[in-house]
């Protein structure tokens, strides 16, 4: 992670940091309360009444906390942003009563697994956020994180380590618009149709995924979606009610029977494709503007070559609909 001084104290970019350098979370490390394996942050570090004073006098609203405990918090109500990293001095089941109470939240990315090799471990509990029906921009491993549907005001949704089989206690904000799931007990997406507003679908290492059929209720506002490594999808036909698709990654090892659907995705610009093609016809490929094809495959009517890649910036991504600062999740 890049460090950046202001005023003495230091500041991170995060997923949440805009390209014009907005929301940098200031780091609040101190001594002897902060060890920690990742991230490694070389700072300096001051006492709990510096950084308080720091964040009043700055009306600074963006931190990332590496401590053994947040009791600061209730300090600073002001702040709207939070990383939370318990530290390897924090105690097994560290409490997050003070993030709770705070009344202003916008993100919020709490760890509940932590300390040297994943040892320890706590609960979150979203139904408990004072500030649950105005939280835009929420983050969090499977474990621990309880009553996610009761962040009803939610934009941004990213989890790994999910343990529901399905999205129906998981999905429970109508303005939804950005979801990612990393690994996890993802079998279906079923409880995908309480978000119709998604416009950013990512699923990676998704490995007991096997029913995608839900996407069809996302199919009028979906515009980006990867998958990635999910090898165990039986059925992808779904892929041609998504009208709206502007990007379409379909990346990993594992196999699709054909690419018939594209003929009705009239809208899309961007398609990157590593999974294998079973009938080899890349054909529907060629009125994509930008197409990434690899590796090449002896039964492929088509070759890598023969498509325009198009530079980074030029790429489609699907996001663009999405406030700036929650964009990057494909």
């Amino acid at each position: 992670m890049v460090v950046y001084e202001h005023k003495g104290f230091h500041f991170t970019a995060t997923s949440c940091t805009t390209r014009s350098g907005e929301n940098l979370f200031l780091v609040i490390k101190m001594r002897g309360r902060s060890d920690i394996e990742a991230p490694r942050l070389s700072t300096w570090e001051y006492t709990e009444d510096e950084y308080v004073a720091f964040i009043r006098e700055n009306r600074i609203k963006c931190a990332m906390l590496i401590l053994d405990d947040f009791s600061m918090l209730s300090r600073v109500p002001e702040l709207e942003m939070l990383d939370l990293f318990p530290s390897n001095q924090a105690p097994n089941h560290i409490s997050y009563e003070p993030v709770y109470e705070m009344p202003k939240l916008r993100m919020l990315s709490p760890k509940t697994v932590y300390g040297e090799r994943d040892r320890k471990w706590t609960e979150f509990d979203c139904g408990r956020l004072a500030s649950a029906k105005q939280l835009e921009y929420f983050s969090g491993a499977g474990k621990g994180i309880r009553n996610l549907k009761a962040l009803t005001g939610l934009k941004s949704l990213l989890l790994s380590g999910l343990r529901e089989p399905d999205l129906r206690e998981v999905v429970g904000s109508e303005q939804l618009d950005t979801l990612s799931l990393l690994l996890g007990k993802l079998e279906s997406l079923d409880g995908l149709e309480h978000s119709k507003a998604l416009k950013v679908l990512s699923l990676a290492d998704c490995y007991p995924l096997r029913d995608i059929s839900a996407l069809s209720a996302v199919g009028p506002s979906l515009q980006g979606l990867m998958i990635d490594n999910c090898k165990n999808i039986e059925d992808f036909s779904v892929l041609g009610e998504l009208r709206e698709l502007r990007r379409l990654s379909l990346v990993g090892t594992g196999r699709i029977p054909s690419l018939s659907f594209l003929e009705k995705l009239p809208k899309l610009e961007t398609l990157t494709l590593t999974m294998n093609v079973e009938d080899g016809n890349l054909q529907l490929c060629d009125r994509i503007p930008h197409v990434r094809v690899w590796p090449n495959r002896r039964h492929y009517n088509r070759k890598a070559e023969q498509f325009s890649k198009g530079s980074y910036e030029e790429l489609v991504r699907g996001d663009e609909a999405v406030d700036e600062w929650r964009r990057g999740v494909i």
